[in-house]
């Protein structure tokens, strides 16, 4: 038999061009828990941490200005949280809309990093 690691599914967070979320998934309410003990909301669903509103915030920023240049081309912006031993990386993509920023969405995975 062979044994392979286990896959770990990414945490998924779709966010507003606003930073309103969208949807999170299971494994990402999870994870965020982990990262700085995050608080929930009344549906159970976590605040969003510091490091994934700030996240969002650059990928706001690039998407502000893409749309300025009439560049709907999605994107990506990584960045890891989290202690060393207990990394996360944040693999966020941009969807910028034709119709406009309100229209653009975010997405997030969450991806542990085994060490």
């Amino acid at each position: 038999m062979n044994h392979l690691p286990e896959a770990i599914d990414p945490g998924v967070v779709v966010l507003s061009a606003s930073l309103q979320l969208l949807h999170i998934n299971h494994q990402a309410i999870s994870l965020l828990k982990q990262v700085q003990g995050s608080t929930s909301q009344a549906d159970g669903a976590p605040n969003l941490t510091a490091p994934l509103h700030t996240h969002g915030q650059d990928i706001i920023t690039a998407m502000r200005q893409r749309l300025v240049s009439h560049d709907f081309t999605p994107f990506y912006c990584y960045r890891a949280i989290g202690e060393p031993a207990h990394q996360i990386l944040l693999k966020g993509f941009g969807l910028p809309n034709q119709r406009g920023f309100p229209h653009s969405r975010i997405v997030i995975l969450l991806v542990p990093q085994s060490r």
